[in-house]
């Protein structure tokens, strides 16, 4: 039973956590995480607010890690720079 109990509330204390990360990275942050956030509406930021809870902590690294946007390397763009 003691250890069912943790399992809940460490699961609790990680919701009410990605809940107010949630708040702040969809209203305020995903602006300045992603280029092709700036002009989403309201809507989009309701629709990624439940993902951003549940995914919080990765979010939280990259955003924090100060290493911006990942690169793409696909072999269109292999081709389109003569690599």
């Amino acid at each position: 039973m003691l250890i069912a109990q943790i399992i809940v509330y460490a699961a609790f204390v990680y919701l009410a956590i990605g809940f107010l990360f949630s708040i702040y990275f969809s209203f305020f942050a995903v602006k300045k995480f992603d280029e092709s956030a700036k002009e989403a509406g309201f809507f989009f930021r309701v629709i990624i607010f439940f993902g951003v809870v549940a995914f919080w902590v990765l979010l939280a690294i990259r955003m924090f890690g100060k290493k911006g946007q990942p690169n793409e390397i696909t072999a269109h763009r292999k081709a389109a720079e003569g690599n």
